[in-house]
């Protein structure tokens, strides 16, 4: 409850101004962002956090927002729907890959987390990584970078093709982060990331309609329904489709009792350096007193749904004192490695 006076203070609607993303030629369907962090000392540790920082978005029907398709750099490339490419034998794979792949797919989905963001490069990430380590199967990134629960299973209603074996969720995260920012613009569905820049594009509704919509109470039970109906969806679509489904809710660095490494120590610390709000509700202080309790929540969520549940922030692989996190939430290759380890591992008892 201490953490409600802290956001009751610091969540009031701000007017700092947006860095506008231009790697677009439609500049009408750019998404307003804020600027990433970008930090020297960060990038000498992840060179590859200079890539995905240039990434931009772009607003897109159904899922609201995607990263920018067709982006191609040093370490990270997007396919034409805006997903990260992947590898299989050292292939670089695009979209076409997948519907045209006779043999069984694996999918990931999630936010950015899952995307691969903290990863070295494409071939960092934990469908890649899941290539390598079941060669009959073709696996692919689904995910995209700061998108809730809805998002994601909208998302894979769109593109999911019907060859689909296993799907794995690396996700759960944002559904809590935005609940607690207080950034939704309406009382009876759940906020997504983003969402207060989107509603201020509808010149019609003044901006102080978009936050103080509902008391923390109601806004976590609000985020728990919509939850369960996502979780519902997905298994419903899953058992019609022959889907194995797996919800892993992702790692923190606030919630996981371990050492950190002295490139964590760093990388967190120009984390918590940075002044946007979406940085402050990562910190332990915001998140650890809501983690006994939204993880028991979800893994009730995923047993009325049918769905398989596994808490990434105490599974032993998360424990130790490697070097996991790029951050307070994103991964480095040996985060995105235990995982793919662990989605092996559930695959071989299906």
């Amino acid at each position: 409850m201490k953490a409600f006076g802290f956001f009751k203070n610091i969540l009031a609607p701000h007017s700092q101004k947006s860095e506008i993303v231009l790697q677009s030629t439609d500049q009408s369907r750019l998404v307003p962002a804020k600027p990433l962090g970008r930090h020297p000392e960060r990038y000498q540790i992840i060179p590859s956090l200079a890539d995905s920082d240039q990434l931009g978005f772009e607003w897109y029907p159904y899922i609201m927002r995607r990263s920018l398709p067709n982006y191609q750099s040093r370490t990270l490339n997007t396919d034409e729907f805006g997903f990260r490419r992947c590898l299989k034998k050292e292939r670089l794979l695009d979209f076409d890959d997948v519907t045209n792949f006779q043999g069984p797919i694996g999918v990931i989905s999630g936010n950015s987390t899952a995307y691969g963001i903290g990863a070295s490069s494409d071939e960092s990430t934990i469908p890649s990584a899941l290539n390598g380590l079941i060669p009959q199967m073709l696996w692919y990134n689904f995910s995209h970078r700061a998108s809730n629960l809805s998002q994601e299973r909208i998302n894979l209603d769109q593109y999911a093709p019907c060859n689909v074996k296993y799907v794995v969720f690396v996700s759960g995260g944002n559904n809590l982060v935005v609940t607690l920012l207080n950034q939704g613009g309406g009382r009876y569905v759940a906020p997504f990331v983003g969402e207060p820049q989107f509603c201020l594009l509808n010149t019609h509704r003044p901006q102080g309609t978009i936050t103080d919509q509902n008391p923390m109470p109601r806004r976590y039970e609000l985020m728990l329904e919509v939850m369960a109906r996502d979780l519902m969806l997905i298994a419903q679509r899953g058992n019609a489709m022959g889907w194995k489904c797996l919800f892993m809710l992702q790692p923190f660095a606030a919630w996981c009792d371990r050492k950190f490494s002295a490139e964590e120590i760093k990388l967190i610390e120009i984390w918590d350096d940075h002044p946007s709000l979406l940085h402050a509700v990562h910190k332990p202080d915001i998140l650890v007193p809501w983690k006994n309790r939204f993880v028991n929540d979800v893994s009730s969520l995923c047993n009325s749904a049918g769905l398989e549940f596994l808490d990434l922030n105490s599974s032993d692989k998360f424990l130790s004192g490697k070097w996991i996190f790029a951050d307070r939430v994103h991964l480095t290759d040996e985060g995105n490695r235990l995982i793919a380890e662990i989605a092996f591992e559930w695959t071989q008892k299906q």
